[in-house]
């Protein structure tokens, strides 16, 4: 029997809004540059399998407090936002940079958070 995956979309609030109004007028290409150049990496798909190992390696080398930050940008089969703080993104990223996952997720996340920190935007989760 084949499974699906099940995705998750982590994205920067005030990005996804500016997407969905550039798109309404202009080529989608031009918006996602024009969100590339303002935001850098301001979305993350991961897989529900790939976040599950993130989180339970988060769980036995972060601290209670750090996983549970963490834990808080992660949507397992369902929908969660956060906004972030210097302090709750100071704990998740000690925690992200303690873990054995892939490089390009890490920073990912990292350019995510500390962008939603600098233009004070909500981060959410959704499922897909």
């Amino acid at each position: 029997m084949n499974s699906v995956k099940v995705w998750m979309l982590i994205y920067i609030v005030d990005a996804m809004n500016e997407l969905r109004r550039c798109v309404a007028l202009y080529d989608e290409f031009e918006c996602s540059a024009y969100l590339s150049r303002k935001y850098g990496t301001w979305f993350l798909r991961l897989s529900n399998e790939d976040a599950g190992r993130i989180l339970n390696e988060a769980s036995k080398v972060c601290t209670q407090v750090e996983g549970s930050f963490l834990y808080c940008i992660f949507c397992l089969g369902s929908q969660c936002g956060m906004e972030p703080s210097e302090t709750i993104v100071r704990y998740i990223l000690d925690c992200l940079n303690r873990l054995d996952i892939n490089q390009n997720a890490r920073d990912a996340l990292r350019n995510i958070l500390n962008k939603a920190l600098e233009v004070r935007s909500e981060v959410v989760c959704s499922s897909e």
